[in-house]
């Protein structure tokens, strides 16, 4: 990637590709939240929406009329919880910036 004339930033998408995971993510929750009147629907396992806390005004329980049900929050895992695809984004963000920060600051270094 090349910025104006004279500065050129190597193996770039060891920046970008973090963040565009987080974005993605960000914005695949972002859009079922506006979809269902700003709440994320949940597939509650059993179908028992009491499960859902009354005071928690981010989650809904996933209903019939629900829309785009496949990017709410409908995958288990065991002992943690309930996910949504943007979650997994989100999580893969975190594991991967770190590392990914300290493989660009090792090449650019030693190409520098």
């Amino acid at each position: 990637m090349k910025i104006g004339k004279s500065f050129r930033v190597e193996y770039a998408w060891l920046l970008w590709v973090p963040y565009a995971m987080f974005g993605m993510g960000f914005l695949i929750n972002a859009i079922v939240m506006a979809a269902n009147h700003g709440q994320m629907p949940v597939l509650v396992l059993g179908g028992d929406c009491g499960m859902i806390d009354a005071d928690d005004v981010i989650h809904s329980c996933m209903v019939a009329g629900t829309h785009l049900k496949f990017l709410a929050d409908w995958i288990v895992i065991n002992h943690v919880g309930i996910a949504s695809p943007g979650d997994f984004l989100e999580w893969g963000f975190d594991l991967i910036v770190g590392p990914f920060m300290f493989l660009w600051f090792g090449i650019y270094g030693r190409t520098n």
